[in-house]
């Protein structure tokens, strides 16, 4: 629990007299400056200066215009006169060049003319000397030295040079693309192909469709057979015949054993019995006794499977 304590204070009572003025303070800081003020009017001239010293002469003045009566014209030694137009003139005097020319459109003095028109003389005397003492013949003739000619062949039989023929052979060294196979009769390949070796000893086959290869005997081995394989002939190969047994009555009635097994006597089993023949008994008995042979067909083994390579035969276009 807060206690609360209670104060009396008494009313105010009522303002005094004021009292007498106080002593002044001390003074305050200066306040910035205000804005400057409008000018004054001007005072009256001052007095005449002493005269300043004489300057130096200034430049000569130019030279006015030219004439204007359409012509070119030129600056010399403070005068006009006439100047060559460089779209076309006529000269009225000798016009003096620096020297000889040193380009092909620089105008030549006379001393160049003079100097060329001797070269060419002398040149087309020398020509002339030497086409009377050597020339070539029109039906036919030999070069002892090389012929330039004016420029590559425009028609079948104008010679060819040099120049035309190696464009002619590098074209056609550089017309077949990269991977183009191609058949040359010689050891090596020529430059710029590579010897192939997958085949080697077989022979070519030209095919309509996908080239390809087989076959298992070298093309050599083949040509060199002298004849077939060997060759066992079995009892169906033999042609058909009988086989005989000749024997003399004295023997009889002995018997003989067959192949399979049974036997045969004499007086038993006697067929188609023959007397007589070309041998020298007496009464002599034959009997047939089997037949074997049927004289089928038959056919001696070779190999004929050559290796090959299919080719195709294509056209340029």
């Amino acid at each position: 629990m807060t206690s609360v304590k209670i104060i009396s204070v008494p009313e105010q009572g009522p303002m005094g007299p004021k009292g007498d003025r106080g002593d002044d303070g001390a003074p305050g800081t200066p306040g910035p400056h205000g804005a400057t003020g409008q000018m004054g009017p001007p005072g009256p001239p001052g007095l005449p200066g002493a005269k300043g010293d004489q300057g130096d002469p200034g430049p000569a003045g130019g030279l006015g215009d030219g004439p204007s009566d359409g012509k070119i014209y030129g600056r010399k030694n403070a005068a006009w006169v006439k100047a060559v137009d460089p779209a076309g003139d006529t000269m009225t005097g000798p016009l003096a060049l620096a020297g000889d020319p040193g380009s092909a459109l620089v105008a030549a003095p006379k001393q160049y003319v003079d100097a060329g028109d001797a070269a060419v003389t002398t040149a087309f005397q020398s020509a002339d000397t030497a086409l009377g003492n050597s020339k070539v013949a029109k039906a036919g003739d030999v070069m002892t030295g090389a012929l330039t000619l004016a420029g590559d062949p425009a028609n079948n039989l104008h010679a060819a040079s040099k120049q035309y023929v190696d464009a002619a052979v590098a074209a056609a060294q550089g017309g077949f693309p990269a991977g183009t196979k191609m058949l040359f009769q010689q050891t090596a390949a020529p430059t710029g192909w590579t010897k192939q070796t997958t085949h080697n000893d077989k022979v070519l086959r030209v095919v309509s469709g996908t080239p390809g290869s087989g076959g298992s005997v070298p093309f050599s081995t083949f040509l060199g057979r002298t004849s077939t394989d060997g060759v066992t002939l079995s009892t169906a190969h033999l042609p058909s015949h009988n086989h005989f047994l000749k024997v003399s009555p004295s023997t009889s009635p002995a018997q003989f054993s067959l192949s399979n097994g049974s036997t045969i006597a004499f007086g038993d089993m006697f067929s188609n019995t023959t007397y007589g023949g070309a041998e020298n008994y007496s009464y002599n008995q034959t009997t047939i006794i089997g037949a074997a042979g049927s004289g089928a067909a038959f056919a001696a083994g070779i190999d004929c499977r050559i290796a090959y390579v299919d080719l195709i035969i294509a056209t340029k276009n």
